[in-house]
């Protein structure tokens, strides 16, 4: 089923608008491909890729291929991980795999293993 906002577009129509939110209850398994944020609170298997934000909170589980603009992982992640931008791994955040990101944020309590490769800052 696709619902259409009110301006005429489809949700997930431009990064500008709307936000996906997968619930506590709600899995993915699969291949997801959009152009707005993403909010996960269930769990996901498969591959992520969006031009907009990634938020994985504490209750979540995601494993999975994730390409997205920033990610912030409150939850767990395993898998391969690029953020264009930046990548802030909460005090509760789990994340195994490696990762390829501009900027990251550790927060003490964090739980990293893997390896990482920073993008970008060429002089």
């Amino acid at each position: 089923m696709v619902i259409s906002k009110p301006d005429g577009k489809r949700p997930g129509e431009n990064s500008s608008g709307g936000t996906v939110t997968l619930g506590a209850d709600d899995r993915l398994e699969g291949k997801l491909i959009i152009r707005s944020d993403l909010v996960v609170f269930g769990s996901i298997d498969g591959e992520v890729v969006t031009t907009g934000d990634v938020t994985v909170e504490a209750s979540a589980v995601v494993k999975a291929r994730l390409e997205c603009r920033n990610l912030s992982i409150r939850g767990r992640v395993e898998g391969e991980v690029t953020a264009q931008q930046r990548l802030r791994l909460a005090g509760s955040g789990y994340l195994q795999g490696s990762i390829r990101v501009g900027k990251l944020h550790v927060e003490d309590g964090a739980t990293f293993n893997g390896s990482i490769a920073m993008m970008g800052g060429e002089s």
